[in-house]
């Protein structure tokens, strides 16, 4: 869904910043490819701070998808 979502939304985001456990996937990958120099993909221990993200020197709009986190049973565990 997210990426129907940046597809059929070209040049609105000024920079993509992907939290997932599994950043070596295909999907991933290919926008890695694709939009190399606007995309960064950040493993859950390490994400960017806010204030990180708010200093983009473009001033565009940035995006912010956290990934699988749903389907984890041990964080849904943790959370409720």
């Amino acid at each position: 869904m997210v990426f129907h979502l940046i597809k059929n939304s070209p040049n609105v985001y000024s920079h993509l910043h992907i939290i997932a456990r599994n950043g070596d996937q295909e999907l991933y990958n290919y926008m890695r490819d694709k939009l190399a120099g606007y995309i960064t993909i950040y493993d859950p221990s390490e994400p960017p701070r806010v204030d990180d993200i708010q200093k983009d020197p473009r001033g565009g709009i940035q995006l912010v998808i956290i990934d699988d986190y749903s389907s984890d049973k041990k964080l849904q565990h943790d959370i409720s």
